[in-house]
């Protein structure tokens, strides 16, 4: 959570715009690989693998975000900044974020 708040206050410090999940969701090719700031509530967490997942929810849209650090609790408010993966797994595919961590 902590890691979050910093990527918070970074990211309005320095003016990054965010981005809405909508557009993100409606046109995943124009910003994989790119880095992007969101911001939503959390409405799901779980470890997956190597990595700490959680769902950033705004509005209807929502986007499952990847991170290697503590999970934000459901019902917290988060902006989050990372870069856009795209995955395809068997029939499924999925866009999420892979949060950007600091040194």
């Amino acid at each position: 959570m902590i890691g979050i708040l910093i990527l918070a206050a970074i990211a309005c410090r320095e003016g990054t715009p965010r981005t809405e999940i909508r557009d993100i969701l409606d046109n995943p090719r124009k910003f994989v690989g790119k880095t992007v700031t969101v911001e939503g509530t959390v409405t799901e967490n779980f470890s997956l693998l190597l990595f700490h997942t959680f769902k950033v929810t705004a509005g209807e849209d929502g986007i499952f975000v990847l991170t290697s650090q503590p999970l934000p609790r459901e019902n917290t408010r988060v902006e989050v900044t990372g870069i856009v993966r795209y995955y395809a797994i068997g029939g499924e595919e999925m866009v999420v974020i892979q949060e950007e961590v600091g040194d």
